[in-house]
Parts: C-alpha cells; sequence; structure tokens
C-alpha cells in the first residue's frame, strides 16, 4: 500500500506550499495551485484526477490560458455572432466568464455546488457574475443542475452552445449520446453552432469518435479543430464544431477540418 501513502504524504508537502489548495467535489480531491508552466506567466490551475479543468492567468486574468479554451471562439464563425451562449460543464468557468466580459449573455449549467464554489473563491466567477448588460440583466447566469436535466427542461433558445463535461478525464458519457445532443440541436436557434470539448490519448481515440458519431447524426457541417499544446502530450484536445450552417474557420483555425 505504499502508493496511498506516498500520495498522502505528497498532498500534505503541496497544501503546505504558499497557494496550493484541497477542496472536496463530487468527482474526488480537487487540487488548485499556481504554475508557470504557461512560458513564465503565473497561471492558477484547478486540477481533478491530474486533469487539468481550468487556468487563469493570475496578472491578466480576462485572457484564455488553454488552446482548447480559446477553440471555443470557432462558435463566432456561424453565420452571426452569438448574442446568447448556453454552457455546460462549468470547471473554472473560464469561457463563460470570458463571454460574459466582452458582453454576451450566457448560462453556465454546472452539477456539482462544490466546483461553483472553487470557481467563486479562486478564479473570479463572482466578479463575471457581477457584470450586467445595457437592459440591467446579470451578463452571466450559474446554473447548478445536471446538464442533460437542464436540456430536457429548458424553454430556451441559444445561438450557440460549448459543451466540455468531464469527471477527471472521463466524459460525461449521457452528454455525448445522440439523445443528448438532439436535444441541444432543439435548443440552437437557425444557425446556432455547437463546439465540445473532445479528449482523446495516444492508445485511444473512442471519446473523440463518439462525439463525432453523434454530431454527425444530427448536424450538416462539423469540423475538428487541434487543441492540445503539442503532439508529443499525451493526452489530446480537439473542439468539434457542429452547424447546420456553413462555418468559415479556415482564416482563425488553420489547422482546422471539415469531418
Amino acid at each position: 500500500m505504499i502508493w496511498p501513502i506516498a500520495f498522502v504524504v505528497l498532498a500534505i508537502a503541496l497544501v503546505a506550499c504558499r497557494g496550493v489548495h484541497l477542496r472536496r467535489t463530487d468527482a474526488g480531491l480537487a487540487l488548485i495551485f499556481t504554475t508557470r508552466r504557461f512560458a513564465g506567466r503565473r497561471v492558477r490551475v484547478l486540477s481533478v484526477h491530474h486533469a487539468w479543468q481550468s487556468g487563469m492567468d493570475l496578472d491578466n486574468p480576462g485572457e484564455l490560458v488553454f488552446p482548447y479554451v480559446r477553440a471555443f471562439d470557432a462558435i463566432f464563425c456561424g453565420p452571426r455572432a452569438p448574442r446568447r451562449v448556453l454552457a455546460i460543464g462549468g470547471g473554472g468557468f473560464s469561457y463563460p466568464a470570458s463571454l460574459a466580459r466582452r458582453g454576451i449573455v450566457v448560462d453556465a449549467v454546472e452539477i456539482d455546488p462544490a466546483v461553483v464554489g472553487i470557481a467563486r473563491k479562486f478564479f473570479g466567477l463572482k466578479a463575471a457574475e457581477a457584470l450586467h448588460g445595457e437592459d440591467g440583466r446579470p451578463l452571466l447566469r450559474v446554473i447548478i443542475d445536471d446538464g442533460a436535466r437542464y436540456l430536457e427542461e429548458c424553454q430556451e433558445s441559444y445561438d450557440a452552445c460549448v459543451l466540455d463535461v468531464y469527471r477527471g478525464l472521463e466524459a460525461v458519457g449521457e452528454m455525448a449520446s445522440a439523445e443528448t445532443i438532439a436535444r441541444v440541436r432543439e435548443h440552437l436557434a437557425k444557425g446556432g453552432v455547437l463546439a465540445v470539448n473532445a479528449v482523446s490519448s495516444k492508445e485511444s481515440d473512442l471519446t473523440l469518435e463518439a462525439w463525432a458519431n453523434a454530431l454527425l447524426g444530427q448536424f450538416a457541417h462539423v469540423w475538428e479543430i487541434p487543441a492540445s499544446w503539442g503532439m508529443d502530450a499525451y493526452w489530446q484536445n480537439s473542439v468539434l464544431v457542429a452547424s447546420d450552417s456553413e462555418l468559415d474557420l479556415a482564416e482563425r483555425f488553420p489547422e482546422a477540418a471539415e469531418l
């Protein structure tokens, strides 16, 4: 039983360091720490099951850190810029907060209240929730609910949807189902765009394939944007972008390819 003991010793040592925190979540222990692995920038990271879920540049909180999060901006490559966005999967809420800072109305759904608490305490979510549009209404609304259940019950229509639904490195299976993707499509306005974070490994691309098949079964156009830190990384992120309208991705995302 040396590995559990070693893990506990390591966790205690990390927590003893300045700026490192442990929090309990439904998916297990979350580690919040600061790293300079991003070209020397001070980036606060949320990690669950060794998977980095969110990152925030402490000196420039408005700048998106992870490549796959920046690739979510493919939702702006549809026939019109989105004014209302549904984001399912919160983590540190970096992308929903980014949209709100741009004046876009966002409904962000996260199943785990503990994750929402972490985002408010360590990742600037409170400040984003305080932003209001010209009509005086909040630009970012956080909804604590299961994503699939929210899609079943809500009556809202959105210009775009972003899915980033993982427990550690494991995708939430029901969200990648054909039934759930069909519900997302029902809530998209005409010409709406769906962007999905799809994680694969060097050994298996089954999760990426499952997402792609679900999207191809519902949308006329599906594109893949490679969005990892480098091809030598074991875990690879791709953002799959789907719409019934033509998407103009080539200029902004030169490595994108239509499936």
